[in-house]
């Protein structure tokens, strides 16, 4: 038993060591184009997973911003990294964009995912009772409203027996009161064809009477009361956004305080539109977010 173990090298002196860490798979794997579900064409997932065979791990479903226009899905993966390296599956939502399917479609689409994923829990390793939707920009009011909504006009038939629900929601820098967005006040009438392309979301509203009605369905602040459950909300903000004011953050974490439901609010100091936010500090605190609530 006095016998030293030999090693196949002498170590020299000085030499610093590390140590192997075999418990886990060394970098996330990666599938792409995933489809689940069709519509007139088909629409993918993106996801990402370090995990091993058996596990059951809390996943992220993820809505990339994009103003609801086409999605460049593949560009934005690597900041997702972080969060497979942290033990959760990643899966980022294809949605159909605004000039092939306007509001509420979105919505509808990322649902549909959130249940899809729920189905195939067992060969995606999910737990399926823990999942968060997040989002950053449009892709954050996609999150807010697929998390918050509720009624027939936000699902389709598909994996119909599975809920859309999660267990918390991130919103990075998504719109809000979409009224104050898309201002209408004081217009009747119809909509000129030149100035329907500029709604983005809203194009399918023909007349301002419509518009107005679409923007209250599409306000994530008309689905806060204090009697319904709401899925604990964490909101990420930088203050000079020139794109989404940082107001639109301010009224939707009021109005969660005023409904005394759980809420976590951080300001980016200096940061713009999506530029200056995706830091490890924040990606810290999104972790952190997580393993509180899921």
């Amino acid at each position: 038993m006095d016998e030293k173990k030999k090693f196949q090298y002498e170590y020299p002196a000085g030499m610093h060591t590390l140590y192997a860490d075999n418990t886990r798979p060394q970098h996330p794997d990666y599938y792409p184009d995933v489809v689940y579900v069709e519509r007139h064409r088909p629409l993918t997932l993106q996801i990402i997973r370090q995990s091993r065979e058996g596990e059951k791990n809390p996943a992220i479903v993820y809505v990339q911003g994009s103003g609801w226009q086409k999605q460049k899905l593949k560009q934005y993966i690597a900041k997702l990294v972080p969060y497979a390296r942290a033990g959760y599956v990643v899966v980022s939502v294809e949605y159909r964009y605004s000039e092939e399917a306007g509001f509420p479609a979105q919505i509808q689409d990322v649902r549909t995912a959130i249940r899809y994923v729920k189905a195939h829990a067992e060969e995606l390793g999910v737990d399926p009772d823990r999942i968060a939707v997040m989002g950053d920009s449009s892709g954050g009011h996609t999150a807010l409203m697929a998390g918050l909504a509720y009624g027939e006009l936000f699902d389709t038939p598909e994996y119909g027996e599975y809920t859309a629900d999660v267990g918390c929601i991130i919103d990075f820098y998504g719109p809000t009161d979409m009224s104050k967005m898309f201002l209408t006040e004081e217009k009747s009438g119809i909509i000129p064809p030149e100035e329907r392309q500029k709604r983005l979301l809203f194009q399918k509203a023909e007349t301002y009477e419509e518009l107005r009605e679409m923007l209250q369905q599409a306000n994530p602040l008309a689905y806060l009361s204090p009697d319904r459950d709401i899925p604990p909300l964490l909101i990420i903000h930088g203050d000079e956004d020139p794109v989404v004011p940082f107001s639109q953050s301010v009224i939707l974490y009021e109005k969660m305080r005023e409904c005394r439901k759980k809420v976590e609010f951080y300001n980016v100091a200096g940061a713009g539109h999506a530029i200056g936010i995706w830091i490890p500090d924040i990606d810290a605190v999104v972790l952190r977010f997580l393993r509180a609530h899921l």
